[in-house]
């Protein structure tokens, strides 16, 4: 097949994971002999660090507004579509592109990925900052409301006319469907990470595992990474450590930037945590992947119940234990083999975290279950799955 891929950008240095998803996604077709094309509609924020094994496209959509952005999408397809079989777009981006596209009726397949609310429905269960003016702050929240009418009422029609639906977790499925999507079009994929080689330089086993897990000089270090966001909760992990006997046993790293960053680094010394905590600030891949070398502890304090994480993905990858919130995404992709603590209680994630840390057994078990798990979601395998979908709406 000839498989079109529309992305926002390909920034391998420091965009979050969705990047080497899209990355993964098209390597394991191109493995499979099928050819690909990667469309950037953002080329400007690309930063492609490597060879890769599909070709890369650009094409520049200015607009930024949620109209305009569906207009140049829709331009891109009509660009390809005699050169294409199917298309692969990122669904939260160009969903009603895509719809429009074969309502209009486009020949050519177009399969939508969703690992995210869209915008308008995000904002109906996030709180906003209001800001100090009432009078502005009625006219968002109005702007906001008549947004979201439109999308569930319009959008939904014209975004159902793609052929499939792909979503990374059946939390953000069970969201999409109940605003109308057709759940019959509807698969579930998680994200795609490599899981059995490249990602670590060579393959994690089970006996690496528990060598990995005996830290020399017995300090144990625990690894948080991400886009620092207050949803994020290492504020968390910060006040579960405050609870922890033994600190001189462990080494907590912190690593990413975000708004609040500073904050973090001002609690830690407020607290006087300074020697526990390294806030590297955001990095280069290759110093990434030595944090999780180096860690026995993986923590995800908290997220959106709904969405995945390729971080957490390979964290399991790398032979550690982790601490995630019970009853989301999270804790399905897991497998049910991470360590689980209460969402949003503090006490109890410091009661994981001592758990762990005081461990070596456990964390040895924990890890070794989640790599057993892990390595089933391989790219290469999941990637099987995603040619048979695709397969299943070009009818091959």
């Amino acid at each position: 097949m000839r498989i079109y891929f529309i992305t926002t950008k390909l920034n391998f240095v420091n965009a979050g994971g969705s990047v080497r998803d899209i990355d993964l996604r098209a390597k394991a077709l191109v493995e499979m002999g099928h050819t690909v094309t990667v469309i950037s509609a953002f080329p400007e924020s690309n930063i492609i660090t490597e060879s890769l094994p599909y070709q890369v496209k650009e094409e520049f959509i200015r607009s930024r507004g949620l109209l305009g952005i569906q207009i140049g999408a829709h331009r891109i397809i009509k660009k390809y579509e005699q050169k294409a079989d199917v298309f692969h777009v990122d669904g939260q981006v160009f969903l009603y592109a895509a719809g429009w596209y074969r309502l209009m009726g486009g020949r050519v397949p177009v399969l939508s990925l969703f690992n995210h609310w869209l915008n308008a429905w995000a904002d109906e269960t996030q709180a906003d900052v209001k800001p100090v003016k009432p009078y502005w702050w009625w006219a968002k929240w109005l702007k906001k409301k008549l947004r979201f009418f439109l999308e569930r009422r319009l959008g939904v029609f014209i975004a159902n006319r793609a052929d499939a639906f792909i979503f990374d977790t059946p939390q953000i499925e069970k969201k999409f469907i109940s605003l109308g999507f057709n759940a019959h079009k509807g698969f579930v994929l998680p994200d795609f990470v490599d899981t059995q080689g490249s990602l670590a330089g060579e393959s994690m086993t089970m006996d690496k595992i528990i060598s990995h897990q005996q830290p020399r000089r017995g300090i144990v270090t625990i690894l948080l990474t991400g886009r620092m966001l207050p949803e994020k909760g290492f504020d968390m992990a910060i006040k579960a450590f405050v609870s922890l006997p033994n600190k001189e046993n462990y080494r907590v790293i912190m690593s990413g930037t975000g708004p609040e960053l500073n904050n973090l680094q001002r609690q830690v010394s407020e607290l006087k945590l300074q020697d526990f905590f390294y806030f590297p600030g955001w990095v280069d891949r290759e110093e990434l992947l030595s944090f999780f070398q180096q860690a026995q502890i993986f923590i995800f304090p908290n997220w959106w119940p709904e969405y995945g994480s390729v971080t957490f993905e390979e964290a399991m990858s790398f032979g550690l234990a982790s601490i995630i919130p019970d009853g989301g995404a999270l804790e399905w992709l897991s497998g049910g083999t991470a360590f689980t603590f209460k969402s949003n209680n503090v006490a109890d994630l410091s009661r994981a975290m001592q758990q762990l840390g005081e461990d070596t057994n456990l964390r040895i078990k924990i890890a070794q279950k989640s790599l057993e798990h892990i390595v089933k979601l391989d790219y290469r395998i999941v990637g099987r799955e995603l040619e048979r979908i695709l397969k299943s709406i070009v009818q091959i």
